[in-house]
């Protein structure tokens, strides 16, 4: 079944939704390590062409280095991201930051979700 075709039968009433978002996850997760698979040969695949950006079976597709910073060790960044993780917590609770005296409360939002847990067979 193919996943529009699913997803009108789920509309239509004619699929269970639980069934079909189990099985929509399940094929998430196939396509997540796919993906994790062959999206390295495919970056590999890209020096073929000298172009940095190309055009193949109807996309544009271009290599980018994507740069990370990694301030681990750093004693002030670490320093200012504990005191900011204290200040949250403190903002949490609704309450008065003692080094400040500034009182703190943070807005909470919710939002409700479905969480699958495969059970062992």
């Amino acid at each position: 079944m193919k996943i529009n075709e699913l997803l009108s039968n789920v509309k239509d009433g004619l699929v269970d939704p639980i069934y079909a978002f189990i099985k929509l996850k399940e094929l998430e997760e196939q396509l997540s390590s796919a993906i994790d698979v062959i999206k390295p040969m495919a970056l590999d695949e890209t020096y073929k062409y000298p172009e940095k950006s190309i055009v193949l079976h109807g996309y544009e597709i271009s290599r980018k280095n994507i740069v990370k910073y990694v301030y681990d060790g750093i004693l002030t960044i670490e320093k200012i991201e504990s005191e900011l993780k204290r200040a949250k917590e403190i903002a949490k609770l609704g309450g008065v930051h003692p080094d400040t005296g500034e009182f703190m409360q943070a807005f909470r939002t919710e939002n409700e979700t479905i969480q699958l847990k495969k059970i062992k067979s």
